[in-house]
This record gives C-alpha cells, sequence and structure tokens, in this order.
C-alpha cells in the first residue's frame, strides 16, 4: 500500500537530511512487520528480503542508478545536457581518469546540503553499480 509513494519522484525528494527521511523508513518497517506478524522490535532485513521488497534507501540508491544510466547514454531529456561534468571537461591536462565524472568539493556546509552533495551521491551510486 505504501510502496509506491516511496517509489514516486524518490530521486529527487529522498535526498536530504537522514532525520526527514526516518519517519518513512521507519513506517515501512512497521508495515513490514505487520505483514510478517512479526514482534515491534525483530529484525526486518530478513523478511524484506524473503518479501523480496527493497528498503527505502535501496529504492534510493536504484533510481539513482538509474538515472545516471540514462543521463551516460544520453537517453534524458535535453535539460539534463550539461547537469554533470567530466574530468576532463573541468580541466585540460591528460589523468587516467578522465572519463570519470567530476565531483565538486564543497567548502561549507551550506554548500555541502546544496546540489553538490546530491551529484556525489548520484555520482557515487553509479560507480558502485558499474
Amino acid at each position: 500500500m505504501m510502496y509506491p509513494y516511496l517509489h514516486y519522484c524518490n530521486i529527487v525528494w529522498a535526498l536530504t537530511y537522514a532525520s526527514n527521511v526516518f519517519r518513512l523508513v521507519f513506517l515501512q518497517k512497521r508495515i513490514i512487520r505487520i505483514l510478517n506478524n512479526s514482534t515491534f522490535d525483530s529484525h526486518t532485513s530478513e523478511t524484506f528480503e524473503n518479501l523480496r521488497l527493497l528498503k527505502f534507501h535501496d529504492i534510493c540508491k536504484l533510481q539513482t542508478a538509474q538515472f545516471m544510466f540514462l543521463y551516460e547514454n544520453n537517453s534524458l531529456p535535453d535539460n539534463f545536457q550539461g547537469f554533470f561534468l567530466l574530468k576532463n571537461q573541468h580541466h585540460r591536462y591528460v589523468t587516467r581518469n578522465a572519463n570519470e565524472f567530476y565531483i565538486e568539493t564543497p567548502r561549507t556546509n551550506l554548500r555541502n546540503s546544496e546540489l553538490s552533495t546530491k551529484d556525489q551521491f548520484f555520482i557515487t551510486i553509479y560507480r558502485s553499480v558499474l
């Protein structure tokens, strides 16, 4: 019942502070325990595997990996062109990782919570899937 709501635009709204997402994760675990007739303090990892459901954070990772795959294969709308830079587009000298995505390092906490952190998340997830 709640599962489609976790999938809807997850890639946009799930990359926020953990405190904002905690209630959704807690509610998802609670529903899984109810479906499985488990006690309120039982572990849910095994139950998720048995029911073949993704946890909230796994849904986020999956959708991020799908987005980055579509981005790298130029299958997204034109609005996303140039959204990420490759390292060889950021600087002109030759390196062995020139064809990887460039991750900007934020210098302040404010910038750390903005789009650059989301860029880092996108790129890190995409690298781990490959």
